[in-house]
């Protein structure tokens, strides 16, 4: 028994998979590097910094999935085209993990830790919060795309189910 709700005589959403690999497009990370590097050198506190270098890392990381994606695209034999892009996504992974970790450590401070007068540099974070989940989701966006190319090249289907991503309730100061 099969389901699947496409009429058979149409092609698979598989088949289109397999017809064109994707395109990756890289997002330009100066703007999120300077960023990151101005609210690091407002602060001379030290969780403004850690803070500051798990992006700084995150950043790295996917400058590095970057170039060992440019350079897979370069090789001549398909096993090393596919083991590089596993590594580049790889790379895409750790970067994801540590954007995680320092907007969790960003918001913690945006919640708890910065003072209620403190309006001007709330809407800062708040804009840099903004920014960077807004780039985290490019890059998880990237590494579904890695996954599809990677499977493409093996000739098997992937199902990737993506929900919709709702911002947390934020509670109002009384």
């Amino acid at each position: 028994m099969t389901l699947t709700n496409h009429v058979p005589d149409q092609p698979s959403p598989e088949a289109s998979l397999h017809a064109s690999t994707p395109s990756v497009e890289w997002m330009p990370l100066d703007g999120l590097v300077q960023a990151w590097a101005a609210f690091a050198s407002q602060s001379t506190q030290e969780w403004a910094f850690a803070t500051a270098s798990l992006a700084l890392t995150a950043l790295e990381q996917e400058t590095a999935a970057r170039r060992v994606y440019h350079d897979a695209h370069r090789e001549a034999w398909p096993t090393s085209v596919q083991d590089a892009l596993t590594v580049s996504l790889g790379h895409l992974n750790e970067a994801a993990s540590s954007w995680l970790s320092a907007l969790d450590r960003l918001e913690e401070y945006r919640t708890i830790y910065l003072p209620a007068e403190e309006e001007r540099e709330e809407q800062a974070v708040l804009h840099l919060l903004a920014d960077s989940y807004s780039h985290l989701l490019h890059v998880a966006c990237l590494s579904v795309r890695l996954v599809q190319e990677v499977h493409t090249s093996l000739n098997a289907p992937v199902r990737v189910l993506i929900g919709t991503l709702h911002p947390p309730e934020r509670k109002e100061a009384v």
